[in-house]
């Protein structure tokens, strides 16, 4: 859009007037060494001449619609030029836009809500029908500690992964009737926000329960005569199984949270409502 490349623009000639500025000390912020360089008449305010003037300096040749719009957008206080706490709120919009550009992570999107919500709930079905057939054999005079152990496994895992298909199919069902251009505003909207959280987390938990009950069961099947061997062997894999389903879990939780890439007029949009909000 305009707006998006006017700002654009604009914010990395701010950001290079800096170079102009040589003779502050360093307790002068960058951001502040880099609204003197361009408020050239050291009015404390950036006017429109001052912005073009450092945008075609860099080589940029913005529209006089662009450069009002960009001013119009930073202009809280309807001055007609950028204050420093103005400007501050731009440079902050061009940070997030810098940590946006370098993610990894796309956008989220009715479509990928879609996929994780049915993969999720598939998958937790699956383990919880496996974790359901091992409470069928469940002999009540046989109830050792162990026993009793393997079976409240097994029950925590058909809990856990239960909740999570059925919560997974409910909120399918709510994402499925989303306009797409919306998707990404009502993800962040709260009781969904909160809810989108739940499937994935039990879906895991139910699964590390399911492990460690598989786990117990071949320790106490192996636990016979000229076993034993085996049976550390056995449990050296369900060890590792769990371990790995809790470390996997951690760190794609760690992946998932860093910042996405922004659509669409996001930034911009995130911008605005900071300098509502705060001016």
């Amino acid at each position: 859009s305009i707006q998006h490349t006017a700002y654009s623009m604009a914010a990395a000639a701010l950001m290079a007037a800096n170079n102009r500025v040589h003779n502050e000390g360093p307790q002068v912020s960058d951001n502040r060494k880099t609204f003197m360089g361009v408020d050239q008449d050291g009015s404390g305010s950036i006017s429109q001449l001052e912005l073009t003037a450092a945008m075609r300096a860099r080589g940029m040749d913005p529209s006089e619609k662009e450069i009002e719009e960009l001013v119009a957008r930073f202009d809280a206080d309807g001055s007609g030029g950028i204050d420093y706490k103005e400007f501050n709120e731009l440079m902050d919009m061009k940070q997030r836009q810098h940590e946006s550009d370098n993610s990894f992570l796309a956008p989220i999107s009715k479509g990928s809500m879609l996929n994780d919500l049915l993969n999720t709930g598939v998958m937790a079905a699956v383990i919880g029908g496996f974790a359901l057939g091992n409470l069928q054999s469940w002999d009540p005079e046989q109830a050792t500690n162990i026993n009793i152990a393997i079976y409240m496994m097994n029950v925590l895992a058909v809990h856990a992964n239960t909740c999570s298909s059925l919560a997974s199919a409910l909120l399918y069902m709510v994402v499925n009737n989303l306009v797409e251009e919306k998707a990404e505003e009502w993800r962040k909207t709260n009781p969904w926000k909160t809810l989108m959280m739940f499937p994935t987390p039990k879906f895991v938990m139910g699964t590390a329960f399911y492990l460690f009950g598989v786990l117990l069961l071949s320790w106490r099947d192996m636990d016979v005569k000229n076993m034993g061997t085996w049976q550390y062997v056995a449990l050296g894999i369900g060890a590792g199984s769990v371990a790995m389903v809790i470390t996997t879990a951690s760190i794609v939780a760690w992946g998932m949270s860093k910042t996405r890439q922004m659509s669409g007029e996001e930034a911009l949009d995130d911008a605005l409502h900071g300098v509502d909000s705060g001016g």
